[in-house]
């Protein structure tokens, strides 16, 4: 009985270190894209000044 407690609280314990290791990743992943995003928007804000003049 010992050994199934001790199992399921080791699988308990992997799934919430799975669980954080990939909601940090995915904050970020949706950094890094969000980063990019502001970049390019920039960068064609500045083509559309330079093609308006």
């Amino acid at each position: 009985m010992l050994s199934i407690t001790i199992v399921a609280l080791v699988l308990i314990l992997e799934a919430c270190i799975l669980r954080y290791v990939n909601e940090k990743n995915a904050q970020t992943t949706s950094n890094v894209l969000l980063d990019r995003v502001i970049a390019d928007l920039d960068k064609n804000e500045s083509n559309e000044e330079r093609f308006v003049k």
